[in-house]
């Protein structure tokens, strides 16, 4: 039996912003901001350059289109290429949606980014209190930073079925990406392709309100 999708959801491939025009960056641009240039050498061989001693990937900053030493071959811009691990949605009982890996993951991998549209605070406690008045019971906001959240009840991708959990097999980190901060999923520990294998998070909180509280843990 084919599990029909969420009615409310639309899939998006990048953050919204409602109160801002997204932040874009040019080569021209470049003398006039600070932006991170790392020292890395393109690998002679043809492989990956940009790895675990990239500067840039210490520092949890994607290297910029066209200022990469390594070129084609940087590998630290998996934000910007989306390069998602394999997985799909799916129902788990009562437990509601969560996600489904069809792929081994290793550790520190980079499932997927969490995206939705970003909120001032003004706005972020008016949707809650939308939310709250028609008796929702369940939240997708996460935290981007200290004046913006993340609302991924309405618009997202698969980062939003995500569930929390007190015992997670991943984790949420912030990079910067194109002078944005984004927030991405990584492993914690090596996940294996099994048909029940769900991701599922630690839960965080913004203020007062729980944030990404959006399903039950499964059991």
């Amino acid at each position: 039996m084919r599990v029909q999708p969420p009615s409310h959801f639309w899939r998006i491939d990048s953050n919204q912003f409602l109160h801002h025009g997204r932040k874009t960056q040019t080569i021209d641009e470049l003398n006039f901001k600070q932006i991170m240039v790392c020292h890395c050498k393109r690998p002679p061989d043809g492989k990956l350059g940009c790895g675990d001693e990239c500067l840039n990937r210490m520092l949890n900053i994607e290297c910029v289109q066209g200022t990469r030493p390594c070129g084609d071959l940087c590998s630290n811009q998996q934000f910007q290429k989306r390069k998602y691990a394999k997985m799909k949605w799916d129902r788990f009982g009562k437990k509601g949606f969560g996600l489904r890996v069809l792929e081994d993951i290793s550790a520190g991998q980079f499932l997927i980014e969490y995206i939705g549209e970003v909120l001032d605070m003004q706005a972020y406690e008016a949707r809650q209190k939308e939310y709250t008045s028609r008796g929702q019971r369940h939240f997708y906001f996460m935290t981007l930073n200290g004046c913006e959240v993340i609302d991924a009840y309405v618009k997202g991708n698969l980062g939003r079925f995500i569930n929390h959990s007190c015992d997670p097999n991943c984790r949420t980190k912030k990079w910067m990406v194109n002078e944005e901060i984004c927030i991405g999923l990584f492993a914690l520990r090596d996940l294996k392709k099994v048909l029940k294998k769900k991701l599922q998070w630690e839960r965080v909180r913004v203020n007062r309100g729980k944030i990404k509280n959006s399903k039950q843990e499964q059991e």
